[in-house]
């Protein structure tokens, strides 16, 4: 209820505090506006010093907004009912024609979802997805989720391949070797893990023969799965 408010005005809701009994069992529950000020500990790292640990540049403000609601819970029903609603807030709230922008507003529904995985069965990209979704709906305000949502989304669906991805690639490569002509490859495994693929189709034999041996580096080895 308090994040579909939150949707209409134009402010995101993060979960705050949640208070326990001795028995840990939830009595309060607190909603808060996102812009309220992280106090937890932040991790310190020197610039000088090379490390893995670097500052994330975000164009996103805090303001310390006090906005919120608590509920808690009736031991009578096991409900939560409200205690306490803050309603003003600190900082501008987010235009109507940006409120598709906002976190709440770019998640996915289920029927996006379908389409996206069903765009990429038929081997079209996210890109090219949420532009089909932006012609369909009539302009982007009426598409929740940007191309990088449809972009993480598609990369999920990659992901739960899993461990299977070796069995997928060998079944590929055989289906290439159906279908094309004079296309060769060999791999090695050890206890089951894929260490070395060798391919060639018709053209790179050619190339072979004319050109000799060909040193080739992948650029985008760390950013494609």
């Amino acid at each position: 209820m308090y994040k579909n408010y939150a949707l209409k005005c134009g402010f995101c809701v993060r979960v705050g505090q949640t208070k326990r009994d001795k028995e840990d069992v939830i009595t309060h529950k607190y909603l808060r506006c996102k812009n309220l000020e992280d106090h937890r500990a932040k991790r310190k790292f020197d610039t000088l010093v090379e490390s893995s640990l670097y500052g994330r540049k975000s164009s996103f403000q805090v303001t310390d907004c006090k906005a919120h609601i608590g509920v808690q819970v009736t031991k009578a029903t096991s409900t939560f009912a409200l205690y306490k609603f803050v309603e003003c807030h600190n900082h501008p709230l987010v235009e109507p024609y940006n409120r598709d922008l906002t976190k709440a507003g770019r998640k996915l529904s289920f029927s996006t979802k379908q389409f996206i995985h069903h765009m990429t069965l038929n081997r079209i990209g996210p890109t090219i997805a949420h532009r089909l979704q932006v012609s369909m709906k009539g302009s982007h305000h009426n598409v929740k989720g940007t191309p990088n949502d449809f972009k993480n989304f598609s990369q999920t669906i990659r992901s739960f391949i899993g461990n299977r991805d070796f069995q997928l690639f060998l079944d590929h490569l055989r289906d290439r070797v159906q279908n094309l002509p004079d296309f060769y490859f060999v791999f090695c495994d050890v206890n089951g893990e894929l260490r070395h693929v060798f391919w060639a189709d018709e053209i790179s034999k050619r190339n072979y023969e004319v050109f000799g041996d060909v040193l080739a580096f992948d650029a985008t080895k760390h950013t494609n799965k």
